[in-house]
């Protein structure tokens, strides 16, 4: 039967190890330039997930490494995510034992570069799982296009968890097991060093300076089933550009127009060299939800589209050819200006008559330096009224202005709007008269007949 405590264990070994829980040590490397950054167990358990967070900040450039267990061989990864955004694939796995227990081990390269706290989650295919584990790894100096050289999944019961034999091809690997097990672990391997156990389930790595033949292996007490991962990972080529570009300083945004934002910052420099760089941006004046505007080469960028009055936060961060990330800048803040231009005047306004009881109205648009929202149509009755009144709000350039009396001469004017809003200066006035009434009309066996207002007066039915 299955059983352990859930509480993070990490256990005293008859030889000195570098056992690490969070606060890693590095990997003993001579010639190598693989190095363990840090790592973490623990697991946050949701419905369909279950997660663990890195607990310091994350270098650009880096290697993170998931080691995924739990008790039952139907469930299965949809997806491995993180806060930061990385990518993770599939490294090792999933190795199953039937009706028992499944493992993977997944990877996200090139990482970018986080603030304390990136958080994993492991998304499955069912609600819940049975002693899930989670072990998180960060790595430097590894290969940051193509990092696995080879990977393995075995299981067995037995006293001994075993990867049997497998070929490396890259003369510098680091290799990295995982051990999922019924009962415990009591032991490393040979060569290997301890660096996370949890529940008695550990991950173990070393150093490789040739290519061959590998093996490792690792004592179970009591006896039970185990299912054993691994995954060489190479090391940058001839050391590899792991070294990220400084950060930007003296970030400053200045606001240009109602609608544009121009930021500018000191260059950043790189070992190798910098090209180009990240132009992060939130709204608000205390957000913190940013989002990528721009991927400018040099160090300026101007922000259009903005919203007139809004404040905008901003952080930049640079970038090298592989890319390897740089921190982010400090943050600065900066607020578009109010938007006080009104629109254009609208133009040879005209006014058709339809009917006695119907004007037409068009326009030339009116031009904003944001946007036209709409237009005000006002009117007034007589051949030489002055007293205007708005008889409409139409978005677009026409009005049918309708129940208007016959005979009658009207005058119109227009003005344009924007969001603020701010109005426009008034159109030329132009004026029509409606078209007299028709006394008499008839229609079928009944007449109308109208007054001199164009008002109905009589109706008369007259027999067939």
């Amino acid at each position: 039967m299955f059983s352990r405590s859930r509480s993070v264990l990490v256990r005293a070994f008859a030889r000195p190890l570098c056992v690490v829980l969070c606060s890693l040590c590095a990997i003993p490397v001579a010639e190598a330039t693989v190095t363990l950054v840090q790592g973490s167990t623990g697991v946050t358990e949701g419905s369909h997930t279950i997660s663990t967070e890195f607990q310091d900040a994350q270098n650009a450039g880096d290697l993170n490494v998931v080691a995924i267990g739990w008790t039952d061989s139907t469930t299965t990864i949809t997806s491995v995510t993180d806060s930061s955004g990385n990518t993770y694939t599939l490294g090792a796995g999933p190795t199953q034992i039937t009706a028992t227990g499944t493992t993977a081990i997944y990877y996200a390269k090139n990482i970018a570069s986080a603030a304390a706290g990136n958080t994993v989650t492991v998304h499955l295919s069912n609600s819940s799982v049975g002693f899930p584990e989670v072990m998180l790894a960060e790595y430097s100096g590894v290969d940051v296009s193509s990092p696995v050289d080879v990977a393995v999944g075995t299981s067995g019961n037995s006293t001994t968890a075993s990867t049997g034999s497998f070929t490396t091809t890259n003369a510098n690997d680091v290799i990295l097991t995982w051990t999922y097990t019924q009962t415990s672990v009591i032991g490393v391997s040979s060569g290997f060093t301890l660096e996370l156990i949890s529940n008695d389930n550990l991950v173990q790595d070393r150093l490789t300076t040739s290519a061959g033949s590998y093996s490792a292996s690792v004592p179970i007490d009591p006896s039970g089933w185990w299912i054993m991962d691994a995954v060489a990972f190479k090391a940058a080529a001839g050391g590899g550009d792991t070294q990220a570009p400084t950060v930007p300083a003296s970030v400053t945004a200045t606001a240009a127009s109602s609608t544009q934002i121009n930021l500018s910052w000191t260059a950043s420099t790189d070992n190798v060299a910098v090209t180009g760089y990240e132009v992060q941006r939130c709204q608000g004046a205390a957000c913190t939800s940013f989002v990528a505007v721009g991927a400018p080469t040099g160090a300026s960028f101007n922000d259009t589209g903005l919203t007139p009055g809004t404040t905008y936060r901003y952080q930049v961060r640079a970038r090298d050819a592989v890319p390897n990330w740089s921190a982010t800048s400090s943050i600065v803040s900066g607020t578009t200006s109010a938007d006080t231009t009104a629109p254009s005047v609208p133009s040879a306004l005209t006014a058709t008559v339809i009917s006695g009881t119907q004007i037409n109205l068009s326009w030339t648009a009116s031009t904003d330096n944001v946007a036209v929202t709409g237009y005000r149509v006002e009117r007034c009755q007589g051949s030489s009224c002055s007293s205007f009144a708005q008889v409409g709000t139409p978005t677009g350039t026409t009005f049918n202005d309708t129940g208007l009396t016959a005979s009658t001469s009207y005058s119109y004017r227009v003005r344009a709007a924007d969001a603020v809003p701010n109005l426009s200066g008034y159109s030329s006035t132009v004026s029509a008269t409606t078209s007299a009434a028709t006394s008499g009309t008839t229609a079928g066996s009944v007449t109308y007949q109208y007054d001199s207002f164009g008002r109905l007066k009589q109706v008369t039915v007259v027999p067939q």
